[in-house]
């Protein structure tokens, strides 16, 4: 569809016509002696057919011909970053003591783990 807005226009005046074809039908009919009326409505009846046909020649037509776009510009290269040597420093601080490794873990003797043994037996059988 090139122009919705046309397509909304002509259905707009079909719906007018539609109308007025029915209000002077609907005269017509229950006056019978009213020529006027049916005169309105073969004329309303006309007008519908003559925009149903000019919205089908609209919308067969061929679209217009479109403007070549013009040229784009051709994007900047990307610049690279100005990366300066970094002088290489020194990875401890002579600020800092070193910090000595982490001790051995201590040995648990025999009679903390016989007591701890023991505990946990006295605990299951109270369950």
């Amino acid at each position: 569809m090139r122009s919705y807005a046309v397509h909304l226009l002509f259905h707009f005046l079909a719906a007018v016509c539609g109308a007025a074809f029915g209000v002077a039908g609907v005269l017509w009919w229950f006056e019978r002696d009213d020529h006027n009326a049916l005169y309105l409505a073969v004329g309303a009846l006309v007008m519908g057919v003559i925009v149903l046909l000019i919205q089908a020649l609209y919308i067969a037509a061929e679209p217009p011909e479109r403007r070549p776009a013009p040229p784009r510009a051709q994007p900047h290269p990307l610049s690279q970053p100005r990366v300066e040597p970094v002088a290489r420093r020194n990875p401890t601080r002579p600020d800092l003591e070193p910090v000595l490794p982490p001790a051995e873990p201590e040995q648990v003797d025999q009679e903390t783990k016989t007591t701890a043994l023991d505990a946990l037996e006295e605990h299951t059988r109270q369950r």
